[in-house]
């Protein structure tokens, strides 16, 4: 490792849309390059790219950091009225696990879909908490809470704000953020930073804020920048103010935290606590809530045979029983079982609600000897259910999920079967 070595652990990819302007591979290779140890992601909102990094770290031989900065509210189910704006500032989260990774997984999903406002997934305080297991935080860049707070000279709200993050996260799991970016306010923040830091004992980490890859790709990012922003290199809305957003060599990064040496070595503290593995060989299916005293295996038996039931009569024919406990059998070998009761459910609650979805087969496939070649032992990958719903009622799949969830967690729903009130996860 060289002697001024640092870990990048703020960094926007193409993931980050319209606004980050390089690509994990490449981003990857530079820091490879650089030979340093470790390289985050942390897309503004997102996870997308998490696999993509896991995968171009493992290859290049350094660790990936899957991290996200996501934006923070005061109160997630907030609605803006005239007048009322709601204050939206980044947070910057790293994965320092795989519970960490699996945590801000579900912290950007429910951003998505229990906080989304004007095209943000916003996540506020009790969130981070509930999810913050084997999650590291730091205190963001100029759009951060913190640094807003500072900004306005509200350093007590900016204080109260740290307070709340140590007491959601812990107070090893929080550092304090500054950066180096030429920006005036920039620096007075970090000298409030710094203060407050020492004030209560926690380390500063530098980090670059990388939003394209070397610096003559400034003119592109600014390009990308007037797209979001539907204006013009002519007369842009939005521009960097200055030319440091690209991710820098250790020595760059050293020279540029010359002031505070221990930000660089904190990046390298950090980098060697963060260890996610992914599970990128096996298929992850979700668990299905059964009934209780069933397994997925019994209730699936139990819902096909009443299904056969209903189609062949009481009782089915004995070829049909065969070809049932054959395919179960498959079913069960090759750990498919939740995945039949996850399709089976939305299928389900679609025509007990009168919502089309697919195509009904106009033949009984046992009748013909139909035998599906997806489900065959040696063919591993998961059958494809082509199951279409009917668009206009998606929203119903979507905007009942907190409904559907408790139902499903109730004993009576859960036992259910067949019945044409049972509700979808």
């Amino acid at each position: 490792m060289p002697e001024h070595a640092c870990a990048h652990l703020h960094v926007h990819s193409e993931y980050s849309l319209l606004d980050g302007a390089a690509k994990i591979e490449g981003l990857v290779e530079r820091a490879a390059a650089f030979e340093q140890p470790a390289l985050a992601l942390t897309d503004h909102g997102v996870m997308n790219g998490a696999v993509e990094l896991y995968k171009a770290c493992k290859k290049a031989g350094i660790k990936p950091i899957v991290g996200c900065e996501v934006y923070f509210v005061d109160d997630h189910e907030a609605v803006a009225t005239p007048g009322n704006r709601i204050e939206r500032n980044h947070l910057t989260l790293l994965a320092a696990s795989s519970d960490g990774y699996r945590n801000l997984v579900k912290l950007s999903s429910a951003g998505f879909l229990e906080g989304l406002h004007r095209g943000r997934p916003t996540v506020d305080m009790a969130q981070i908490e509930r999810y913050g297991d084997g999650v590291i935080a730091l205190s963001g860049c100029l759009a951060s809470r913190l640094c807003t707070r500072i900004a306005d000279g509200r350093i007590e709200e900016g204080r109260a704000h740290i307070d709340q993050l140590i007491g959601a996260l812990g107070a090893d799991n929080v550092y304090f953020e500054v950066q180096k970016n030429g920006l005036d306010l920039q620096e007075r923040c970090n000298e409030e930073i710094v203060r407050m830091a020492h004030e209560l004992g926690r380390p500063l980490v530098g980090t670059g804020d990388v939003h394209y890859l070397r610096r003559e790709d400034y003119d592109h990012h600014t390009a990308l920048l007037c797209v979001q922003t539907k204006s013009t290199l002519a007369e842009p809305k939005l521009t960097f103010s200055t030319n440091e957003y690209y991710l820098k060599d250790s020595a760059e990064m050293s020279a540029a935290f010359a002031q505070w040496p221990e930000a660089i070595a904190t990046t390298l503290e950090i980098a060697e606590r963060c260890d996610v593995t992914l599970e990128l060989d096996r298929q992850l299916i979700p668990a299905y809530p059964v009934p209780d005293g069933e397994t997925e295996a019994s209730y699936l038996r139990r819902l096909v045979e009443s299904g056969l039931r209903e189609r062949y009569g009481d009782p089915p024919p004995a070829a049909v029983l065969e070809r049932m406990e054959s395919e179960l059998e498959v079913i069960d070998r090759m750990g498919f079982n939740a995945y039949f009761l996850i399709v089976w459910d939305f299928v389900h609650f679609a025509k007990s609600n009168g919502i089309a979805v697919g195509l009904d087969r106009l033949l009984q496939p046992a009748d013909h000897r139909c035998r599906s070649a997806r489900l065959r032992p040696a063919f591993r990958a998961l059958p494809a259910s082509r199951a279409r719903l009917d668009a206009g009622y998606r929203h119903r799949f979507l905007g009942s999920r907190a409904r559907a969830r408790d139902a499903l967690r109730s004993r009576e729903v859960r036992a259910r079967v067949g019945r044409a009130d049972r509700h979808v996860r």
